[in-house]
């Protein structure tokens, strides 16, 4: 647009200079061809670099209006891959959390039942808790609280029998989990305070 502006003014402002030139020198005003056909030259000349200039120009600009765009598509699909791969580990991290759950439940049902076995699914449960934070509230709530309650099931029923370093184990799980609720921390507190009886 620029160039177009500053074009026209140069082509106006030679257009006026040679009105002025051909009046002051009226004596004997003839047509010569020559130099008519000459200006014409030059002009044809001038107008074909300008729109060869225009189409090189014109390139430019489109390249970097495609490299632009095809960088909008890489950065739309790297954000798709980002969003793809935290949905898939969070629901494999969901499902863990749940085998854990379940496989805790189920090594407490056990007639012959192994509280340390338990309490290390439980523990192994601990360690996905954050991928329930993408749930709904309600589904959330009852699974920490089948969560909890499976807990205080082992702790109390087998508080002796669970293994110092297991037991430190599902501790330190609980306290690095990012899921704030007040469920967990009591359990924290349940604990300490049958380590200390």
């Amino acid at each position: 647009m620029k160039n177009n502006m500053i074009l026209s003014i140069i082509a106006i402002l030679i257009s006026v200079l040679a009105i002025i030139l051909v009046c002051t020198k009226v004596d004997n005003l003839r047509l010569d061809w020559n130099a008519i056909i000459g200006v014409l030259s030059i002009l044809v000349t001038v107008l074909i670099g300008w729109q060869i200039w225009n189409v090189i120009n014109f390139e430019d600009r489109m390249k970097s209006v495609e490299m632009r765009f095809e960088e909008r598509i890489k950065r739309a699909e790297m954000r798709t891959d980002e969003i793809v791969n935290e949905a898939s580990n969070t629901a494999y991290r969901r499902s863990m959390f749940m085998v854990n759950l379940e496989t805790s439940s189920v090594y407490m049902q056990e007639r012959t039942s192994n509280p340390n076995a338990a309490i290390l699914h439980l523990a192994y449960s601990a360690q996905n808790l954050e991928s329930l934070q993408k749930i709904n509230m309600r589904e959330r709530d009852e699974i920490i609280a089948k969560f909890i309650f499976n807990a205080y099931g082992i702790i109390n029923s087998h508080f002796t029998e669970i293994h110092e370093e297991n037991l430190n184990l599902f501790t330190e799980e609980l306290k690095n989990t990012p899921i704030a609720d007040k469920r967990i921390t009591e359990l924290l507190l349940y604990i300490e305070r049958k380590k200390l009886e």
